[in-house]
């Protein structure tokens, strides 16, 4: 299970049409060619603050920051005219575009949401917000997580039958 971790391999085909359309997308708009998306969701409980901005604007930086893990950032909430297409209408919920590094479901991609979760906690959030890193890059990765506990869970709950059994028959 660690070699998994440390060394898998992108989980779709690159001659997949969503994989195809990834890659073109990224060339045409002088982007990543990574199909690894990823969603900064900030959620407030009131419409949004100076200081809830100023926590955007700082996770923004630190995401930009990180060339290692982060292709790119798409900051529309910063620009007047887009605004309103990455803010909810109740001035409540917005969110940021990241391209990751490493293709979904690889190793690479699993190092990338981690360091963008890591960057979206690192900052301290104003009272009332909270931020939730979602998106095909994060959905892979939790899934394979899950599944490994489950795996985990699976195999112990396997020895103790085996076990028992075993103390049964040869008592």
């Amino acid at each position: 299970e660690r070699v998994i971790h440390e060394h898998s391999k992108s989980f779709f085909s690159s001659d997949a049409d969503s994989s195809r359309a990834s890659v073109r997308m990224g060339q045409v708009f002088g982007d990543s060619g990574s199909n690894n998306l990823a969603y900064v969701v900030l959620a407030g409980n009131q419409p949004f603050a100076d200081a809830d901005r100023a926590y955007y604007d700082r996770v923004v930086t630190a995401l930009r920051a990180d060339s290692a893990h982060v292709d790119s950032v798409m900051d529309l909430w910063s620009q007047p005219l887009a605004e309103p297409l990455v803010e909810s209408a109740d001035h409540r919920v917005a969110y940021v575009l990241v391209r990751l590094d490493g293709e979904i479901g690889s190793a690479e991609a699993a190092r990338a949401v981690a360091a963008v979760r890591a960057a979206a906690t690192r900052q301290a959030a104003p009272d009332g917000l909270r931020a939730y890193v979602t998106g095909p890059g994060p959905t892979i990765v939790d899934s394979f997580d899950e599944l490994d506990r489950q795996l985990l869970l699976i195999t112990a709950v396997t020895v103790v039958v085996i076990g028992l059994l075993l103390f049964m028959v040869y008592r």
